[in-house]
């Protein structure tokens, strides 16, 4: 299965668009997206990022596979708010997503909802700041 055919199963079932050979879903109904393609067999969350497009949103991208299946790899995107960066987990869909997200959420500060264990994985607790923002101010110790 290619991304074209993973997207015309979708279309208007979802308000999703193709763009650039990725999908693109509003971020109400992502979930409900990454769940009936996770049911069309792509059963490994391969890799999932963020970008910062300042000031006004982040762009979360998930890249979606099948062995078994031999399908081709997809990318599903998605577009938040960069003032209230939250978006639900896909930890439920994918146990993959668990460092992925942390990740994310301590470079960047996006907020997964739901995460069974949204805590920073490279810095400490009391680290101020997401070195990954394109706004973070390095400082230095020296």
């Amino acid at each position: 299965m290619n991304i074209n055919e993973v997207f015309n199963r979708l279309q208007g079932k979802y308000n999703v668009e193709l763009n650039n050979e990725a999908i693109i879903v509003h971020v109400e109904e992502l979930l409900k997206v990454l769940e009936e393609i996770k049911n069309m067999g792509f059963e490994l969350l391969n890799n999932l990022t963020a970008v910062d497009y300042p000031p006004e949103r982040f762009e979360v991208v998930y890249h979606l596979e099948s062995f078994l299946n031999n399908y081709d790899i997809i990318t599903v995107k998605t577009s938040i708010d960069r003032n209230n960066p939250r978006i639900p987990s896909a930890f439920s869909l994918w146990p993959s997503a668990d460092w992925q997200e942390r990740e994310v959420y301590d470079l960047m500060g996006i907020i997964f909802e739901n995460h069974p264990n949204l805590t920073r994985v490279f810095l400490g607790e009391d680290f101020e700041g997401f070195p990954l923002r394109k706004d973070f101010k390095v400082q230095s110790n020296r």
